[in-house]
């Protein structure tokens, strides 16, 4: 390369890193008010039933969004230590207080444990919105999952909703 070269590409250097510049500062006061929207956004207090791999990764990304969750399970004792790295939107609790803490429910259990869950809360229920991530299992979940089978969405809401005066009930399977 001849010294000429070097010369004039040195030279266009500093243009460069100054149309980056003005670039950046264009794009950065066009997202800014995206971004301020976003934080802006109320957040929604979700209680999980269920906080096995469903529950604990979803309740974890709902809380690193800004979301207050209520994990709850047979055990809660056994969060703890899910809850305490999460910090203080994070808390753990039994299925009982996690109705009465969300607006919105997210259920992640056996699938054999709805009725029970249906006929111990149907109160709690009323007038939440339900997030079902339940997948009947047959070899899990026995006779309710096999029946289940035929018809995922219409059954899941007949368990549920027969016994919680008809929450909204989303299914989606995962």
């Amino acid at each position: 390369m001849t010294n000429q070269s070097c010369l004039n590409q040195t030279r266009h250097v500093p243009r460069f890193i100054i149309a980056i510049a003005v670039l950046t500062l264009a794009f950065a006061t066009l997202i800014g008010p995206a971004f301020a929207q976003v934080a802006s956004t109320p957040s929604l207090k979700i209680g999980i039933i269920g906080s096995g791999n469903m529950g604990s990764t979803l309740g974890t990304l709902w809380v690193k969004s800004g979301h207050p969750v209520l994990f709850s399970s047979r055990h809660p004792e056994e969060l703890k230590k899910l809850v305490e790295g999460l910090g203080p939107l994070a808390r753990a609790g039994t299925v009982g207080e996690a109705l009465a803490f969300g607006d919105v429910i997210f259920i992640a259990v056996p699938y054999a444990a709805y009725p029970q869950i249906g006929k111990d809360y149907a109160q709690e229920f009323k007038g939440k919105i339900v997030i079902d991530a339940g997948n009947a299992v047959p070899a899990r979940d026995g006779e309710i999952a096999k029946e289940a089978r035929g018809n995922w969405n219409r059954r899941n809401v007949e368990v549920l909703g027969r016994r919680t005066h008809r929450p909204r009930v989303q299914h989606t399977q995962l």
